[in-house]
């Protein structure tokens, strides 16, 4: 059975090789940070989301990471539901 130990080690291998490939190997915050930020340049590019679409992505995934985090044995019957609002300096969103 998967279990967030074994999501958590997924992620690892992903940043790691993102890492490697932007980050001169780099596995932190920061790593993590800017692959979700080309997750949705890659969302907005690559599947052609509009912005609205990937940050529903966006809140899905989180979502669905929160109920997995809340499940004790990490695998909850239904997703969490989660908001995201993007608001930027100057009143763009």
């Amino acid at each position: 059975m998967v279990d967030n130990v074994d999501r958590a080690e997924w992620a690892e291998a992903a940043l790691e090789l993102f890492g490697n490939m932007v980050m001169s190997g780099e596995v932190s915050e920061e790593t993590a940070q800017d692959l979700i930020c080309d997750i949705g340049h890659f969302c907005r590019i690559q599947l052609r989301l509009s912005r609205s679409e990937t940050i529903a992505l966006y809140e899905t995934a989180i979502g669905c990471w929160s109920a997995e985090d809340n499940a004790p044995d990490g695998e909850p019957h239904a997703n969490d539901k989660a908001e995201v609002e993007v608001r930027l300096a100057g009143g763009l969103s």
